[in-house]
C-alpha cells in the first residue's frame, strides 16, 4: 500500500517552510515506523506479509563534500564550505514486481573562512543496489540551495520523486538498497577517506 507522497522542493533557503518541515518529518516518521498487530495477524490462514520498501542510506565516503578556495591548499583556512547529507529514507508502492516511490534526504552546509553567502549547487547521486553486491542503476541530480546573507549555516532538503524500478526474477524488494551521496571527483573521495580514517 501507499506509504506517502510528496512534492519536489525547489531552491532551499536554509529556512524551510512549515509545509516542507511537515512533509520531511512525516516522510521520515512513516519510513521508520512499523504497524501494530491487526486481526489478520491472528489469522493462520491470512496471506503472507506484504513486501517492504527497500531501505535507503548514505554512502559513507560520499556523505560530505568539502569545497576549497583557490590554490592547492587543503587546510581549514582555505575551505569555502562543507556540505553533509545527514539522513535519507524511502517510501514506496509495490505492485507486482514494480516499485515506485520517493526518496528524501536532508542535510546542511557550513561556510568556511573562504565561503560567501549566496546560491550553491550540490551534485548528488542516487544508486539502486543489490544489498552488499552490485549497483543496478545510478542517476544524478542537483540540490539547489541558498545560504542567507549574514549566516554561516543553511539546511537543505531534497526529494527524488517517482523513483521506479522492477524487481528481478528470484529477488525480493528487501534485497535492494538505495544509496545516496554527493557526486565527487576522485580527489574529493580520497580526501573524505583520509578524514574518515582519522
Amino acid at each position: 500500500s501507499r506509504d506517502m507522497s510528496t512534492s519536489d522542493g525547489a531552491k532551499n533557503t536554509g529556512l524551510p517552510s512549515r509545509k516542507m518541515i511537515f512533509v520531511i518529518l512525516a516522510f521520515f516518521t512513516l519510513s521508520a515506523c512499523s504497524t501494530g498487530y491487526t486481526v489478520a495477524d491472528l489469522n493462520p490462514f491470512a496471506p503472507s506479509e506484504p513486501p517492504v520498501c527497500p531501505t535507503a542510506g548514505t554512502l559513507a565516503d560520499a556523505a560530505s563534500v568539502t569545497e576549497f578556495g583557490r590554490g592547492k591548499s587543503r587546510k581549514s583556512n582555505n575551505v569555502r564550505y562543507v556540505a553533509n547529507i545527514n539522513r535519507s529514507a524511502m517510501s514506496c508502492d509495490i505492485s507486482g514486481s514494480k516499485v515506485t516511490g520517493n526518496i528524501a534526504l536532508i542535510g546542511e552546509v557550513k561556510l568556511g573562512r573562504k565561503g560567501k553567502s549566496g546560491d550553491l549547487s550540490l551534485p548528488i547521486f542516487v544508486a539502486l543496489t543489490i544489498r552488499n553486491s552490485a549497483v543496478v542503476d545510478k542517476r544524478f541530480e542537483t540540490v539547489e540551495l541558498t545560504v542567507p546573507k549574514g549566516t554561516k549555516v543553511a539546511g537543505f532538503q531534497h526529494i527524488v520523486q517517482n523513483y521506479t524500478f522492477d524487481i528481478a526474477p528470484g529477488r525480493k524488494s528487501e534485497d535492494y538498497e538505495i544509496l545516496v551521496g554527493f557526486n565527487l571527483s576522485p580527489e574529493q573521495i580520497e580526501y573524505n577517506r583520509k578524514q574518515l580514517a582519522r
